[in-house]
């Protein structure tokens, strides 16, 4: 699968056969030789990849959460819907899917 990331092309790789949506992004013009080197040696190491929070022993919660800086005092509000112009809307939508 190539996708077009900003001004980049990059390809998503899956490297575990056993979960599916566990994909990794590459350069979609590395030569096909560099490339398989690539996707084996993400392969060999997929162990070192952490896709869910409780695979990320010995990492603080200070550094993997946040907190947002409001005040609760303040009244929620709830803002208006803002629609995008109809000259960005083809190309947002081309990029989402």
């Amino acid at each position: 699968m190539i996708k077009k990331v900003g001004d980049n092309h990059v390809e998503k790789v899956v490297i575990n056969v056993e979960h599916l949506d566990q994909l990794v992004s590459i350069g979609a013009s590395l030569s096909e030789s560099f490339r398989s080197e690539v996707i084996q040696f993400l392969k060999n190491n997929k162990g070192t990849f952490a896709w869910t929070i409780e695979e990320m022993t010995g990492i603080s919660t200070k550094v993997i959460s946040h907190e947002l800086n409001v005040d609760p005092t303040f009244k929620l509000v709830k803002q208006k819907r803002r629609k995008l112009g109809l000259d960005s809307v083809k190309p947002v939508n081309t990029e989402v899917v």
